[in-house]
């Protein structure tokens, strides 16, 4: 079955093909999307063309035709100084721009934080340098950010400073000002370790961040999440809400608001198996555990189930996909999905509806919301064996799949290597979304 179009002829239909947005000479990686608040899109990727002075960052803006809007191959966002600028995250500025965050590595080996945002015809606004988030001595790593709604944003990395890793946050203003303290405050500290940060919007110009600690201490697990509000304080006290009082394993967090000022999160807990199972708890604008206090069990299947993605499906439930090896024999991973409503019911099959069963493995699924209400889930692709190539599927509310038996191409080239859908995005325009790969 072949993939609907999507808008016009300008797109290309072949998935062996795909519409080129950067193909310069050198590397150009890592790409991330997001709308540009106009029926188009932003898209910021890696690149070691030799006017980056090693690794820098460039970006494209395109049409919901699929037009680029700037100069063939992007315009160039962060090039300065000499050495490699990492992208890390890409968060949309409220006003057709882009606001991307970076590593960068410092004198002494070290990797810091920065920030960039570009306007509508992708023009840096910041320092060329970029906005410091944090340049502290020791390692920052894996930032991730949300819009503060108001032209800035918030963001959350695992820093070294300390220990052997805490929670630290930071506000930068339209202007790339920080708001908080120098090099940021801390969101959560103490022995054994927090890591695997995540972030999404209170909305009210602050952020729910959600983590897990403790996996270096005597005690293992502990996921945890924290209201931070736009000027920095604590909301849900020193440590944050704990989402299961079991001393099992608890990691891998992931986290979606629900945009009544709470969230749902996801982690992987092994208190059954030893492997990792899913579960889910929902916490309220006040930070009350609203589901069973030891969380909602999505998928206790044999094997890890992982690489958890979210999409809120209007004012009442979530879309959860997440991919998981079908059983001890077929190691191979597959992806399913469910949808949980507000109240913690499944409403699909016990441990999730199959997307894809296809051969060999299924791995790092994306989710988005059509305009139907339906799930549209992308995800990396190895049933032909000889390249990683990317499929999707339609789902609808009932949990049907719409499309062909474990999906459709969406890129299966010849000699493709994709590492994996890295963004997808819903342009306010089209009816499908828009899928990034490298």
């Amino acid at each position: 079955m072949a993939i609907p179009e999507v808008v016009t002829a300008q797109w290309n239909s072949d998935p062996a093909a795909n519409t080129p947005i950067a193909v310069r000479a050198n590397d150009q990686s890592d790409p991330q999307i997001i709308s540009d608040d106009a029926g188009g899109a932003l898209i910021v990727w890696n690149d070691t063309r030799s006017e980056c002075n090693g690794r820098g960052i460039y970006a494209q803006r395109i049409n919901a035709d699929g037009l680029p809007l700037w100069e063939t191959n992007g315009k160039p966002m962060v090039t300065q100084p000499t050495g490699e600028k990492l992208l890390q995250d890409v968060v949309n500025d409220g006003n057709g721009g882009a606001i991307a965050i970076y590593l960068r590595t410092d004198n002494a080996g070290n990797h810091d934080i920065l920030a960039q945002r570009i306007d509508a015809n992708g023009t840096p606004l910041w320092n060329a340098a970029g906005a410091n988030v944090c340049v502290d001595n020791f390692q920052q790593m894996e930032p991730v950010a949300v819009s503060d709604g108001n032209g800035g944003l918030i963001i959350a990395w695992w820093d070294l400073r300390n220990d052997e890793g805490d929670v630290f946050a930071q506000h930068l203003d339209a202007n790339g000002i920080a708001q908080w303290a120098t090099n940021g405050i801390a969101v959560a500290t103490g022995d054994g370790g927090q890591a695997g940060v995540r972030i999404a919007s209170n909305g009210a110009g602050g952020a729910l961040i959600a983590w897990y600690g403790g996996f270096f201490g005597a005690v293992p697990g502990g996921a945890r999440i924290q209201n931070v509000a736009a000027n920095g304080t604590l909301l849900w006290g020193g440590t944050g809400i704990r989402l299961c009082p079991l001393n099992s394993p608890q990691a891998l967090v992931e986290l979606c608001a629900t945009g009544t000022g709470g969230a749902l999160v996801t982690w992987d807990d092994r208190r059954n198996d030893g492997l990792g199972d899913l579960y889910a708890q929902c916490v309220n604008a006040g930070g009350a555990l609203q589901w069973d206090t030891l969380g909602v069990l999505l998928d206790d299947g044999v094997g890890q189930q992982g690489a958890v993605a979210m999409a809120r499906a209007g004012a009442t439930g979530t879309y959860i996909a997440w991919d998981t090896p079908p059983d001890s024999v077929n190691l191979d991973n597959n992806i399913r999905a469910q949808f949980l409503d507000d109240a913690g019911n499944a409403h699909w099959e016990a441990q999730g509806t199959l997307v894809c069963g296809a051969p060999l493995y299924q791995q790092f699924p994306k989710v988005v919301v059509d305009p139907d209400g339906n799930a549209v889930i992308a995800w990396l692709d190895a049933r032909n064996g000889t390249s990683n190539d990317l499929y999707m599927q339609r789902i609808s509310p009932m949990g049907v799949a719409q499309w062909a038996l474990d999906g459709v191409p969406l890129a299966n080239g010849s000699m493709n290597d994709h590492g994996g859908v890295h963004r997808a995005v819903r342009p306010t325009t089209s009816y499908y979304p828009w899928i990034m790969a490298p």
